[in-house]
Formats: structure tokens, sequence, C-alpha cells
């Protein structure tokens, strides 16, 4: 993930231009906001989704941090491929179906992906690569 708004969950460009206008730079800034206490969007059609924004937000910083906890050097995470029931969007990369063999994922792409139900088949039980 590179920390754009835009890798948020639920977030698209124009979302993302509200925010930013409102002070929320990235990912990691939109985590940081209490939904309660949130900046006012100016120029935002719709009702903002404060909560589902913040903890899809909280979600994908998690994700990254996960992601890029292994120190350079050291052995990339292990892989294993699992097959995807619907085309996803988690953390900047599209997991899409692939047949049965389906796309390759890090542990921590996979738990996101079971978290919300584009997988079924639990982390033991996919194919090493």
């Amino acid at each position: 993930m590179s920390g754009a708004l835009t890798d948020v969950r639920g977030i698209g460009a124009a979302t993302a231009k509200a925010l930013a206008a409102a002070g929320v730079a990235d990912a990691a800034a939109l985590a940081a906001i209490d939904p309660e206490a949130a900046p006012e969007l100016k120029d935002f059609a719709g009702t903002p989704a404060w909560r589902d924004w913040v903890e899809a937000a909280k979600a994908a910083v998690e994700l990254a941090t996960k992601e890029g906890s292994t120190a350079k050097g050291d052995a990339s995470p292990a892989r294993r491929r699992f097959p995807v029931r619907w085309a996803v969007r988690i953390g900047g990369k599209t997991f899409k179906p692939g047949g049965k063999k389906g796309p390759t994922l890090t542990s921590a792409e996979h738990e996101e992906l079971t978290r919300i139900g584009a997988i079924a088949t639990p982390w033991n039980e996919g194919e090493s690569v």
C-alpha cells in the first residue's frame, strides 16, 4: 500500500479530493480521525461515511504495516495460492478469480480477503509457492 487515500476501501478519487481539502492527507491520517469529531467536507455530494472510512483506513494501515515488517535483506513474506471468489482490491492491489489456483497472497493479504469473505480457504490449506 502506498498510503494514498484511494488505497482505502470505499474511497474513490472524488472522496479522496474532498478529504485532502479537509486536511486528511493519507490513509494513516484518516485512520487517526475520531468519527465523532471529523472535519467538515466541502464540495462533497452525499453523506460522509466516517465510521466506515476510518475502519477501512485502520485495516489498510495495519495491512501495510504487516507487509512492510520484513526488514530489507530478510526473506520476503511467505506466499500461498488461493482461489478467490470475486475480484477485490486491497492495499493497492487487485486480486481476481483465477480458476482453481488463484493469485498468490501473503498471510496479511489472505487475512484481509478472508475477513471480507473473498476467500474461504484457511491459510494452512493454500498451495505453497
